[in-house]
């Protein structure tokens, strides 16, 4: 991309060096900020929100998060303004600036920004580079709690070129980012596709083997439907007993997750980089798991069964299952994670709520289809193969959606920082 004729060091670390035609200023040499409390007009305006997405209109009656009792306490946003949630800072997976396409109420913990010109897209890219580098995060001191003030945001050095630049800059930011993003839906959507492919794989293979020419009946099951006939439907604690041997001196503490299946603590927050309380009471009461165990947690309720592949521990508020000789891992590692199968057993419980404990009791009520032990080994095997190629897939649309997320990022800094010149300038 061309490059400005001359430059210079603007003095600040994180800007670098500006074309030389270009001027540093504080923010309150453009901007202001005032906020206007909305009181007992609060029915006349439509109640707006800053998201990842933007800022989007939001139902008054939308009781997701911290809601008001009332709403005289929100403040004006006017189309074209700027808005900064700047509070929380520690917190870098959260929304921090946004332009506005509506007039409405938001937050008083919002801050607003305001100018006589009418077009501030150049500006709203300007500081969307900020919050994409973590500079307000790095300035807003140590703490969970950290914060900027709207004296800190008025302060906060801008660059400023010229104002027929500056609609060049934005124009160009609008078509360009505009692309990118369509071209990243595409990846999701393609990744998520793979993913309703894999399902059905999965669903297909373990209702219905792998021969598309073996002769089906009615399994007498609603959420099985036909199988071949060669296979049984078998009461599940016929297959499956529950484990309730306790921890061993020497077992490592597991996580049970949707993600990972069975895996050490350890490793899960070394992977996830998350924290994670670790117990140090009531050890003696955690049941002991092995490579073939399943794992009935809490999150069983919204994603199946855990797979264990290693030996450890899990905590004593979950139900370990052990199969018997008719049983191969796996095979039913595949049938658990079903869409058919976990909805049945949501059937079993008698109230619905995010982390709904199962029991034994609920796992017995599902009945299972039973291929020959040999069938459920070539099911097994077939699906890790074609799991493992689609998995591939998805990785390969997900890298490319993270690289353009990345090329959008740095296509707005180097724009609005100068470090390439725009067509039209």
């Amino acid at each position: 991309m061309e490059r400005y004729e001359a430059y210079k060091d603007s003095g600040v670390e994180w800007i670098g060096e500006i074309p030389s035609t270009w001027t540093l200023a504080r923010t309150k040499a453009v901007f202001s900020s005032k906020k206007r409390v909305v009181g007992d007009k609060a029915n006349e305006y439509q109640r707006l929100a800053l998201t990842m997405h933007g800022v989007l209109l939001r139902d008054k009656d939308d009781n997701e998060g911290l809601q008001p009792e009332q709403f005289e306490g929100y403040q004006i946003l006017e189309a074209n303004e700027l808005v900064f949630k700047l509070i929380d800072l520690e917190n870098i997976k959260t929304s921090r600036v946004g332009l506005s396409p509506y007039t409405g109420i938001v937050s008083p913990a919002y801050i607003t920004l305001t100018q006589t010109d009418s077009d501030n897209r150049y500006f709203y890219y300007w500081f969307f580079a900020l919050y994409q580098q973590n500079v307000f995060n790095q300035l807003g001191g140590n703490g969970v709690r950290s914060a900027l003030n709207k004296d800190d945001l008025l302060n906060l050095p801008m660059l400023l070129p010229k104002q027929d630049e500056q609609r060049a800059i934005a124009n160009y930011l609008d078509a360009r980012t505009a692309e990118i993003d369509a071209l990243v839906a595409d990846c999701e959507r393609e990744a998520e596709l793979l993913r309703e492919y894999r399902k059905a794989v999965i669903s297909e293979a373990v209702t219905k083997g792998l021969d598309p020419d073996a002769p089906m009946k009615d399994s007498g099951v609603e959420w099985i439907g036909e199988i071949p006939e060669g296979w049984l439907v078998r009461p599940s604690k016929t297959l499956f007993a529950e484990a309730k041997e306790l921890r061993h001196s020497d077992d490592e503490q597991c996580a049970a997750t949707q993600k990972y299946g069975i895996i050490p603590q350890a490793r899960y927050i070394a992977i996830e980089n998350q924290r994670m309380v670790v117990a140090d009471k009531n050890l003696d009461a955690w049941k002991h798991v092995e490579p073939g165990d399943f794992v009935i947690s809490l999150r069983s309720f919204q994603g199946g069964l855990e797979l264990s592949e290693i030996t450890g521990c899990v905590t004593w508020h979950y139900i370990v299952l052990k199969g018997n000789d008719l049983v191969e891992a796996g095979y039913f590692k595949y049938l658990f994670k079903t869409t058919k199968y976990i909805e049945s057993l949501q059937r079993t419980c008698t109230y619905i709520r995010d982390g709904q404990d199962l029991r034994y009791s609920n796992f017995v009520q599902v009945p299972l289809p039973l291929p020959s032990r040999e069938e459920q080994v070539a099911i097994g095997v077939y699906l890790d193969a074609k799991t493992a190629e689609i998995d591939a897939l998805i990785e390969a649309k997900q890298t490319m959606a993270d690289k353009l997320r990345e090329y959008r990022k740095s296509l707005i800094s180097e724009a609005v920082t100068g470090k390439f010149k725009v067509p039209g300038v």
